[in-house]
């Protein structure tokens, strides 16, 4: 069976979240304040996004594709 990476963005508490998931699993959460934030956090997966399952929440889904 093939694990996929995902990568998960939707707010939480106010704040956007990205929570990539990796092959064993395996989660990490990180948080961010605003779009900028967001934006960079963003960045280092947008070479690498066709590796990814990208899932947004509905509320975030234009922002996070002008985003990538």
């Amino acid at each position: 069976m093939e694990t996929i990476k995902r990568l998960l963005v939707y707010k939480e508490n106010g704040d956007f979240v990205v929570e990539h998931v990796n092959d064993f699993n395996h989660a990490t959460k990180r948080h961010y304040i605003s779009e900028d934030g967001l934006r960079e956090g963003l960045a280092p997966y947008k070479p690498f996004m066709h590796e990814y399952d990208l899932q947004a929440s509905e509320e975030l889904k234009e922002l996070v594709q002008s985003l990538i």
